[in-house]
């Protein structure tokens, strides 16, 4: 069986994919293997895909978010549907070639998109002073910019952005980083602003946000003030 989960609402796919495993957890499925966009390996997830349960039941094996890892290009495939096992798919944009492929593998589950909220000039300016790891800086940046109107989530959206790409220029070559969503243009300064995180910190810190923000709509916890600890720790 095969359940995917699409649209930007994040919060609400998420949960609705969580419920849908809790509902299966039941049946004789002993074995959870989960993948998303940080470290994603092919063969280890195509091993987890293919495995037998060796009590006789089926594993579950959950993608949550896996587009944003460069390695994660072709695998989604009509060759999924052979696998023995119970798989959930979640991703927030899928184009229409793979939307059609994820028609031919089982149920989708659509939810509404939300608004897309445009970038200030403040957002991009406490990105560079998070990447550029200036406490002070960031701190007062991103006062003002909730002073000024901006929605934490957008805020939250940019930070995001920013230490996904530094995670890309930090574990790929610069081709590699382009096709992943670096711009040429501001390839070099990712690289430079990088070096000062270890690549630990990085998938650290990508986790810490993605759990933030599934927090704030599960548990209705306040977004702004998570994020502003987040810039002042």
């Amino acid at each position: 069986m095969i359940q995917v989960f699409i649209g930007d609402d994040t919060g609400k796919a998420r949960l609705a994919m969580e419920r849908a495993i809790l509902s299966i957890s039941g049946e004789g499925a002993t074995n959870v293997r989960r993948f998303n966009d940080v470290g994603f390996e092919p063969q280890v997830a195509n091993e987890a895909i293919f495995e037998q349960n060796l009590f006789g039941g089926q594993n579950i094996v959950v993608f949550d978010s896996i587009f944003d890892a460069p390695e994660a290009s072709g695998f989604y495939t009509a060759e999924l549907k052979k696998s023995p096992n119970h798989l959930f798919i979640r991703e927030t944009a899928p184009n229409k070639d793979i939307l059609d492929i994820f028609k031919k593998l089982g149920d989708i589950n659509e939810f509404a998109l939300l608004k897309k909220v445009k970038t200030t000039p403040t957002a991009f300016a406490l990105a560079d002073a998070y990447c550029d790891k200036d406490k002070k800086r960031s701190w007062v940046l991103y006062r003002k910019a909730i002073a000024d109107g901006e929605q934490p989530e957008a805020l939250h959206g940019t930070i995001f952005w920013a230490t996904k790409l530094m995670y890309l220029t930090a574990v790929c070559d610069k081709e590699e980083a382009i096709v992943g969503g670096v711009s040429a243009y501001k390839y070099a300064s990712y690289v430079t602003w990088s070096k000062k995180f270890l690549q630990g910190e990085l998938e650290a810190n990508l986790r810490l946000l993605k759990d933030m923000y599934h927090e704030a709509h599960r548990k209705d916890k306040e977004l702004e003030c998570s994020l502003e600890r987040f810039l002042i720790k």
